[in-house]
């Protein structure tokens, strides 16, 4: 298997392995399209988009242009090269807002709590007219609370972080009550490219296909900071501020029958043995 990365970064990162091009979103499809024509591409996995609740509260042009931007720069330039490879757009949990009910399944009512979530739904109504118009293949991925030793940012991270440079008890936003539901980064990216390689990708109707990606288990975010203080630092105290952020939903809990059905031989990792490996890379 052959990896070519396409990046706002002039250098790949450290370790890839694989071709490296810088890309301009802002000028346009056509150099893309010209890419995908060299490179015939069998899966295009989309990784350009915003990742920041928080940003797109603070800056929401800026993140429209960052998610639904980039997404339909690389639907045009697909669509202008002639190829016809998989597209894997890594949708979010955040399409959902706060469920009427858990589990969530991927044909539950949509309603984003904020823009962060509206753009991804977004993106995703651009997918689903590529798909009837153009039969543009697509897999809409909802991811749900990722997290490992390569991420360096949402909450896992960041209260580890926190745990390293304050002595002090240790502060959680909300009451502590809400929920997540976790899944471990190499998970995310197995079920990823074992979707990517599903046969019969053809567009049904359509309609891309959508599929809940997570482990089908609802944590605490509480529970998850007693567990990661348990193993990296043991008896420090944990305040629940009771302050809940705008923009995050209080429930999460997915529905994964149909990536179970999709791909049978997926099996989630143990969250607290993805989060003593995450710890180990991350430092402690």
């Amino acid at each position: 298997m052959t990896v070519h990365g396409c990046s706002r970064r002039a250098e790949a990162p450290a370790g890839f392995e694989g071709r490296w091009q810088q890309v301009v979103w802002s000028e346009g499809a056509e150099p893309l399209a010209v890419t995908l024509e060299k490179v015939r591409p069998d899966v295009v996995m989309h990784a350009a988009g915003s990742a920041s609740v928080g940003d797109s509260l603070k800056t929401p042009h800026a993140d429209l242009q960052a998610s639904l931007g980039t997404w339909s720069v690389l639907l045009e330039a697909v669509r202008l090269s002639g190829q016809k490879p998989v597209l894997v757009f890594p949708s979010s949990a955040a399409v959902y807002g706060n469920p009427q009910s858990l589990p969530v399944a991927e044909d539950s009512e949509c309603k984003p709590v904020s823009p962060y979530g509206w753009h991804k739904l977004l993106c995703e109504g651009l997918a689903r007219s590529h798909a009837d118009a153009f039969g543009a293949r697509i897999v809409i991925a909802r991811l749900f609370s990722v997290f490992g030793e390569h991420q360096r940012r949402l909450l896992l991270w960041e209260l580890f972080d926190r745990l390293q440079r304050d002595p002090g008890p240790l502060s959680l936003m909300g009451s502590g009550r809400e929920s997540r539901d976790f899944i471990g980064e190499r998970e995310m990216a197995s079920a990823l490219l074992d979707l990517a390689r599903l046969k019969g990708l053809e567009p049904a109707g359509g309609e891309p296909l959508v599929v809940n990606v997570a482990s089908g288990q609802e944590m605490t975010t509480l529970g998850m900071a007693q567990l990661l203080t348990s193993l990296c630092a043991p008896g420090r105290e944990i305040h629940c501020l009771g302050q809940a952020r705008h923009g995050d939903p209080l429930r999460w809990c997915a529905d994964v029958s149909r990536l179970h059905d999709l791909l049978p031989g997926f099996r989630g990792a143990d969250v607290a043995d993805t989060l003593r490996d995450a710890i180990a890379g991350w430092g402690a």
